[in-house]
């Protein structure tokens, strides 16, 4: 099943009938960027809270701002990244310019490229489930994982908690495909019951 979008790949997991935000009790943000998912979803989740992750200092600040403005109560912003363990981690992003000489300073990754190797920080990071844990949640009902490369190294600490605890959708986008590193996500979540869909470019 395929879906037609502007300007970027992406997949959708999950149930068939929706997210469900207004139902859902916690939304998880991993890579919340500047807030354009953490917003939507704590406008629509009536009961629940945002769990938003940003490590990058700079996008962070904008994320705050962001949350403080639109009046959200149900946001909790966190400095850590999400890895396969506990640990510190240095996050990397592009020292050249675009054509017209500005910069995406929302393009950070714990994974360096040739693009993106320039070091911005030092960062903390954690297991998603590692954090549920610590902070009482019993379960996260959706996912949004945009963390720019190292996608399978997300999931692979998330894969035993989908398997028991069924999050209600996962999206997340890919920056692997056509890799072996793709191939191993998609073949946890299909094991895990989920149904995969792609969003592609018409």
């Amino acid at each position: 099943m395929s879906f037609s979008i502007e300007g970027r790949t992406a997949i959708v997991t999950g149930a068939a009938n929706g997210v469900g935000l207004s139902i859902a009790r916690h939304f998880a943000d991993a890579g919340a960027n500047q807030g354009e998912f953490t917003l939507f979803a704590a406008k629509r989740l009536t009961r629940g809270r945002v769990l938003a992750f940003e490590p990058m200092t700079a996008m962070r600040e904008r994320l705050l701002q962001n949350v403080e403005a639109n009046g959200f109560d149900n946001v909790l912003v966190s400095e850590l990244g999400l890895w396969s363990e506990p640990g510190r981690r240095s996050l990397f992003r592009s020292p050249a310019p675009f054509e017209d000489g500005s910069f995406h300073e929302g393009l950070g990754t714990l994974f360096p490229t040739a693009e993106r190797g320039q070091e911005v920080e030092e960062i903390e990071v954690t297991t998603l489930d590692s954090f549920r844990e610590s902070h009482g949640i019993e379960r996260i009902d959706a996912i949004k994982i945009d963390v720019e490369g190292f996608e399978d190294v997300v999931f692979e600490a998330l894969g035993g908690y989908l398997r028991e605890w069924p999050t209600r959708a996962v999206v997340f986008e890919s920056h692997l495909d056509g890799s072996k590193k793709f191939a191993t996500i998609t073949e946890s979540l299909d094991a895990a019951g989920y149904d995969v869909y792609r969003i592609t470019k018409t």
